[in-house]
């Protein structure tokens, strides 16, 4: 079973239109609307770097002490595409990136990395997934779209304004 979510069309033609989409060289990182200040209230920073010039990065409200990954990723806006396995939820698809698969993790194929950082601290590989994560605010979960053959490095912690 695949879930899908994500934002509305509206907002998508609104990110794409304000050129938001991470169009540039290898320098430039795409800054949504919402991203967090050192005057945001508690929250959780969402990082997916598609690609070194294609970086979202979307600032979620915590309510209270921590919120799950998966709420954080649903809050943010950004396309989600889950599968269930026994282990819990996988992350098939983030801002419709693949375009188009047939199977979560098939072998040889490119993946989504799972990180997160605690307040002040570098990104890490996440050591559970997106299903049974939990983040408090100061936090940031961060994605990093893994070629078949290439690094698992994490995403560019964000700078804030």
């Amino acid at each position: 079973m695949v879930r899908i979510t994500g934002v509305g069309a509206t907002l998508a033609l609104l990110l794409a239109a304000a050129g938001l989409s991470g169009c540039g060289g290898a320098a430039a990182h795409a800054r949504a609307v919402g991203a967090c200040t050192a005057r945001t209230p508690p929250h959780v920073t969402v990082v997916v770097e598609i690609s070194p010039a294609r970086v979202l990065d979307r600032c979620v409200p915590v309510g209270g002490r921590s919120i799950s990954a998966e709420t954080a990723m649903r809050r943010s806006g950004i396309e989600l595409a889950l599968q269930h396995f026994s282990f819990g939820d996988a992350v098939c698809q983030l801002d419709h990136v693949p375009h188009g698969y047939t199977q979560c993790f098939s072998a040889g194929t490119p993946y989504w990395s799972l990180f997160v950082a605690a307040p002040g601290r570098p990104f890490h590989a996440s050591t559970t997934g997106i299903s049974a994560l939990r983040v408090g605010a100061g936090s940031a979960i961060g994605w990093h779209y893994v070629p078949a053959r290439g690094p698992d490095t994490p995403p560019p912690l964000p700078t804030r304004g």
